[in-house]
């Protein structure tokens, strides 16, 4: 799978509330502004990503890709889309999914401003 299918798979995945198109490492790690250590301390393994995700779904009325970037060694992406909330609002977001020797999501740092989405 290409880097920009995995992003693609995760932002089909928040818009649909399923996100097992994703090629997650077992052991990934996400950190995430909304979680519960917010972004500085990432939450670890597969089943706990999936589940916090299992947690925001219902938020989430659908999710647009604008534009994807990947490093020279082609083992991560930054993805910049638009993700729209439920109440009309939209976060503005840059995530960023490294990728293992395997083809597998290691690590995903999910970086936006979360105001829209609490207040």
């Amino acid at each position: 799978m290409t880097l920009n299918a995995i992003a693609d798979a995760y932002f089909a995945g928040l818009s649909s509330g399923d996100l097992s198109a994703v090629p997650y490492d077992e052991n990934v790690q996400l950190r995430a502004p909304l979680s519960a250590g917010g972004s500085e301390v990432p939450i670890s393994g597969k089943a706990a990503v999936l589940e916090f995700f299992s947690g925001v779904f219902a938020a989430i009325r659908a999710a647009d890709v604008l534009e994807y970037f990947t490093n020279e060694a082609e083992n991560a992406i930054c993805v910049r889309a638009d993700v729209h909330l439920v109440t009309g609002k939209t976060l503005r977001v840059a995530d960023i999914f490294r990728v293992n020797a395997e083809g597998l999501v290691s690590e995903q740092e999910n970086h936006y401003d979360p105001r829209p989405a609490i207040g």
